[in-house]
C-alpha cells in the first residue's frame, strides 16, 4: 500500500463533512470513485528501500499515535534513514540523485518520477502553512511540533502524479484504476478532502 492509498483509507474512515458539489468537466471532485484505489494500478519501479519503509512503519506502530500521525512520522523516518537530509534539512538534490542512481537504466521513469518530485516539492513549499493548518485540525490531529506534515503531503502528491502519468505499458487498464486516474488528473485530493462527505463515499465503495 503506497502513501496515497493509506492516506485516502485513513481519510475515508475519519472524515464526514458535507458541501455542495462542484464539477470539473465530467469529474465531480467532491465524489471520489466508487472503487477503492489499489497499489497495482501503476507498476512503477521501487526507488525507496522496502526494508527502510518497513522499519519506519514498525517504529511508528510502537507509538501511541493516530493513523495519520503514524504516516507523518513514517515519512519523516524514511527521509532520514534514506539519507535525504543535508545540514538537518531535507535535500531535493539528494533525493533526485538517489532516484537517478536507482533508475539509471530507466530514463523514462527517472524523468517521470523526478518531475513528480519537483512538482510536489514546489507545491509543498508554496502551500506550507495551508498544509500544516489542514493536518493539525481535527480529525487528522497531527502535532506539528512533533511532526511536520508537509513531507507526507509531498509523498502523497508524488504517488498521485505517478499514477496520473503512468506509462501505458505499466498501467493496469481496469475500471477502478481508470476511474482514479481520471479523478486525480482533475482534482487535488487534499484540497477536496474537507468538502467530501467521506462517510457517505466510504459506504459507496465497491
Amino acid at each position: 500500500m503506497n502513501f496515497l492509498t493509506k492516506i485516502l483509507f485513513v481519510a475515508l474512515m475519519i472524515f464526514g463533512t458535507e458541501a455542495a458539489p462542484s464539477e470539473t468537466k465530467d469529474v465531480n471532485c467532491h465524489h471520489i470513485p466508487k472503487t477503492a484505489l489499489n497499489t497495482t494500478c501503476c507498476m512503477a519501479p521501487e526507488v525507496i528501500s522496502k526494508s527502510v519503509i518497513k522499519q519506519c512503519e514498525e517504529d511508528a506502530e510502537g507509538q501511541n499515535y493516530n493513523e495519520v500521525m503514524k504516516e507523518c512520522v513514517t515519512t519523516a523516518c524514511v527521509i532520514e534513514k534514506s539519507d535525504f537530509m543535508k545540514d538537518k534539512e531535507f535535500s531535493q538534490e539528494l533525493l533526485l540523485s538517489h532516484i537517478a542512481t536507482s533508475l539509471g537504466d530507466q530514463p523514462k521513469w527517472n524523468d517521470l518520477i523526478g518531475s513528480a518530485v519537483k512538482t510536489c516539492i514546489k507545491k509543498g513549499m508554496e502551500q506550507h502553512e495551508k498544509i500544516i493548518k489542514m493536518f493539525t485540525k481535527s480529525p487528522f490531529g497531527i502535532n506539528a511540533d512533533e511532526c511536520n506534515p508537509v513531507p507526507m503531503y509531498v509523498a502523497n502528491c508524488v504517488d498521485a502524479e505517478i499514477l496520473v502519468n503512468c506509462p501505458e505499458k505499466s498501467w493496469n487498464d481496469e475500471k477502478s484504476c481508470n476511474s482514479w486516474r481520471r479523478y486525480l488528473s482533475k482534482c487535488d485530493i487534499f484540497e477536496n478532502i474537507p468538502t467530501i462527505d467521506l462517510k457517505v463515499e466510504s459506504a459507496n465503495l465497491e
